[in-house]
This record gives C-alpha cells, structure tokens and sequence, in this order.
C-alpha cells in the first residue's frame, strides 16, 4: 500500500502550520508574499463619464462638430440594426456570446440580464457585430473588480463594449453607443453614463472622446493571478478628480 501525498489547499496549509510553528508567523507571511509576488497583477483604468444634455455656450462649437460627426456616422452606419436584449431568453444571447471577446458564458450573459442589466447590439446583415453592456439597476457587482458599485438614479454603468474585427473602425460602435445613451435616457431617465477604459487601449479611448465623454478620475486596481486567469482582488484605489454634481460612483465596496 502507498500513500499519495496530500495535494490541493490541504497541503498548503499543512505545510504552512510546519512554518508558522517551526519558524513563527512572521516567516510564514514572508513566505507568503515571496511565492505571490510574482503572480500579483496591476491595473489602471480611467474614469470617464457623459452626461446627457450637459452643453454650455463655451463649448457650442464642440457640440456643432460632435453634431456633425453624428451625422456622417449616421449615413456610414445607415444598415445598421439596433436592439436592447433585456430577456434571457432571447435568441440573441446565444450570438451574443460567441462574439464577446472576455469569452462570457451564456450563463453569466443570462444572469446579468435577469439582474436587471441591458445589452445593446447592433446587428449587419442579419448578424451581430457588436455589443455594449449596460446597467439598468441602482447597483452592480463588477465581475473583474469584484466588487459593488453603487449608482444614483439617473446613471448608469457601462462595461464589455466589443465589436468584431471586421467591423471596427466604421463607426459601429459610436452609432450604437448613441442609440444606447438615446433609449436610456429616453425611457429609463438616465443622464450620467460612465465607463472604465485602459489608458492603453486607444480605440475605445477615442471612441468614447468622440461621444463626448470626459475623464474624471482613475482606478488602480491590484489582483492575485490564480488558475484559468482567474484573479483574487488585492486593493482597488478609485480617485475622483473632477467636480461634478452627486458621486457617479457613490461607493465602491467588498
């Protein structure tokens, strides 16, 4: 007969009781953060928000220019088809997943939208080609933050803005963007948007400039790297740096 030996958290955490008595808890959580350093990833985000509506006479020919550039979208993008996907069991969640590029599960698509969230897409030809999440309640749990975002009201939280490759750069994103501020604010009275965007990724930077969306802060957030690139959440530091009315993140929380 042979012994297999211990594997998984157990014989972690023998192993890590041997340590703590042989060589005292201060050594143990050397070890610790020794091991995990390497696997430990940070990431920066910048807090950007439109509101709807908000224009004054200083920056009027901002506004006639982003007019315009809506109008040329418009003729661009004149094929294009929009909807809302709020039922879970729409047809269209299934195509909905296949081209998310954080590859989400039809589960968790269909959880978020019996939680309240919406999820505009637009559609070529009779096939989606891309897609932007929105919330709908007053609050959301960030899967990647893993944490609890607070909202007031009148805003609403936007993630998981994708479209596919061979539709990027034609102004798909922009017109569904437009529609989905458009429907929100229409029917649902929301006014602030806001949205975490990687200072590295460009395309969504300029996108979101175009739409009239401003920084009003950063978030630095910190996380273990585990297995299947699942991460365990460390620190989360978010900065307001802006003025504005009310908290557009009311509170950020475990």
């Amino acid at each position: 007969m042979t012994a297999r030996p211990r594997r998984g958290p157990l014989r972690y955490l023998e192993r890590s009781l041997v340590v703590a008595r042989q060589e005292g808890l201060s050594a143990l959580i050397k070890r610790i953060l020794s091991a995990a350093r390497p696997h430990i990833r940070t990431a920066h985000a910048l807090v950007l928000r439109f509101r709807f509506g908000d224009t004054t006479p200083s920056d009027a020919e901002q506004v006639a220019q982003r007019e315009a550039r809506r109008a040329r979208l418009a003729r661009m993008t004149a094929d294009l088809e929009f909807k809302n996907i709020v039922d879970p069991c729409d047809p269209d969640v299934e195509a909905l997943t296949a081209i998310d590029e954080w590859k989400t599960s039809k589960a968790i698509a269909t959880q978020r939208l019996r939680d309240g969230a919406h999820c505009f897409v637009a559609k070529r030809d009779g096939e989606l080609v891309a897609a932007l999440w929105c919330t709908q309640a007053p609050d959301f749990f960030d899967p990647y933050l893993r944490r609890q975002l607070e909202l007031e009201s009148h805003e609403s939280y936007w993630w998981g803005a994708h479209s596919v490759r061979t539709q990027r750069s034609m102004g798909v994103m922009s017109r569904l963007a437009h529609h989905a501020i458009g429907e929100l604010s229409e029917r649902h009275g929301k006014r602030e948007f806001t949205a975490l965007i990687r200072p590295s990724n460009r395309p969504s930077l300029s996108t979101a400039a175009k739409l009239g969306f401003h920084r009003i802060g950063h978030l630095e957030h910190a996380g273990l790297l585990l297995a299947r690139q699942e991460h365990l959440p460390l620190d989360l530091d978010l900065t307001l740096e802006a003025p504005h009315d009310g908290v557009v993140l009311q509170e950020v929380r475990q």
